[in-house]
């Protein structure tokens, strides 16, 4: 509603705000320490105190890069993980700019409703898949031990089904099953970022976040 009498980009000023808010409330946070609440403990080395010059000191920075991102590249569960995030992402970024147009030219709704419908669905479907998928995965894991990639397969294979009905239902069936589709499509969001987290070490955990989130992207 917002973006036909503001321009697209109103929406953006407006989310940035809250946005900009929470981050400064994050600075006041304590950092954990690295994998503090992991069952298992690392044993890692901790860097000695750098002695010589900058490039010397750069030059060290970039081998110790090329040297994670070696091991996340030979990480099976890091790879799959980040993949199948890629793939997925890939597909609900073009349903979620394709969907509003095809509810206006196709099933005659004016932009604006088809906006706010499809809006209202994401928004709540994300935040309710997202906690419903999280406490899943964790139920099923001490009996399924890859309970996080079961969860995400089944809820992409129910998704799908339910997305085609959507595109081809007209009447009041077809608001549902978009609704029903994106909650199975967007069920996997948290069990895919434990299985991610999981499949590497606290040390190189931030930079397998920053490599995944590259990727996806």
């Amino acid at each position: 509603n917002l973006a036909q009498p503001h321009g697209w980009r109103f929406p953006f000023y407006i989310a940035a705000a809250p946005g900009f808010l929470l981050a400064l409330l994050v600075l006041l946070l304590k950092e954990p320490g690295r994998g503090q609440f992991d069952a298992l403990r690392e044993n890692v080395e901790l860097a000695a105190p750098f002695e010589g010059s900058i490039f010397t000191y750069l030059k060290e920075i970039l081998l110790n890069y090329r040297r994670v991102l070696t091991r996340l590249l030979w990480n099976p569960a890091f790879l799959t993980s980040t993949l199948g995030m890629a793939a997925m992402t890939f597909s609900l970024g073009g349903i979620q700019v394709w969907m509003p147009k095809f509810l206006f030219s196709e099933r005659g709704y004016t932009l604006a409703a088809a906006n706010f419908n499809f809006g209202i669905i994401v928004v709540v479907d994300g935040i309710v898949a997202a906690l419903a998928g999280g406490w899943l995965g964790d139920y099923l894991l001490p009996r399924l031990k890859g309970s996080y990639y079961l969860v995400s397969a089944a809820s992409m294979l129910l998704g799908v089904p339910c997305m085609i009905v959507a595109l081809y239902a007209r009447g009041p069936i077809m608001i549902p099953a978009i609704a029903v589709s994106a909650f199975f499509l967007l069920l996997n969001t948290a069990p895919l970022n434990a299985a991610l987290i999981n499949s590497v070490g606290a040390h190189i955990r931030a930079t397998a976040l920053a490599v995944n989130i590259f990727i996806i992207h």
